[in-house]
């Protein structure tokens, strides 16, 4: 009787931890997939043309945006704010400046760059 006891005690301690463990998996998983179902980013065309599109609003629209930009942070330096708390302003102005500057050279070299780095980034 004790050597069908020593022999049994392994498959009960295994089944003491298989069982549980399952059970624990199988919830997790189940509420993994609900997670990655409710933050899937859809693959395909219609994410790539909205960004295709912003980034060529972002090249078209710089200039105007810039003057934008700048009027606001004279605006702020009129009321007496320090160019150190308009941090953010300075530095998209300093993005715009270089958009505009820059407008032949990225539309020729930057888009196809952007282009191939979105098709890699939407394969995974």
């Amino acid at each position: 009787m004790s050597e069908i006891l020593d022999q049994l005690i392994p498959f009960i301690w295994a089944i003491i931890i298989i069982i549980p463990s399952y059970a624990v998996f199988h919830k997790f998983s189940g509420i993994l997939k609900d997670k990655a179902k409710a933050s899937h980013i859809p693959v395909g065309g219609k994410g790539n043309a909205q960004i295709d599109q912003q980034f060529d609003n972002l090249i078209n629209n710089a200039p105007e945006l810039l003057n934008r930009v700048n009027k606001e942070i004279e605006e702020q330096r009129d009321r007496g704010v320090a160019d150190d708390q308009q941090k953010g302003l300075i530095q998209k102005k300093g993005m715009l400046e270089f958009v505009t500057d820059n407008k032949e050279l990225i539309e020729m070299l930057g888009k196809p760059i952007i282009k191939k780095v979105l098709s890699v980034v939407n394969r995974f």
